[in-house]
């Protein structure tokens, strides 16, 4: 019995869950929003150019302000952290 593909990956550098994902190491890629368990889960099958949209989008959200005004309109007490890493 041979190891097929792991069934998931996690990675603070989504260029490495993309690659991981297209070369079919894994099944399932998950991008990491912040350290404390938020995450955005894609399919497989996902093509790679809407995930790279994704992850830019999410990095614009966060370098605009957009997403920190989102989280906190429901969640005003919450402690944001490392979610709010603008890279």
């Amino acid at each position: 019995m041979t190891a097929g593909p792991r069934r998931s990956t996690s990675s603070p550098d989504p260029r490495a869950n993309v690659r991981q994902l297209m070369n079919g190491d894994v099944k399932l890629a998950v991008f990491t929003v912040g350290r404390r368990y938020f995450y955005i889960a894609l399919s497989r099958d996902t093509p790679a150019g809407v995930l790279v949209s994704w992850q830019s989008t999410l990095n614009q959200l966060k370098q605009d302000g957009t997403f920190e005004r989102i989280y906190r309109a429901y969640l005003p007490d919450a402690e944001l952290g490392d979610l709010l890493d603008r890279q």
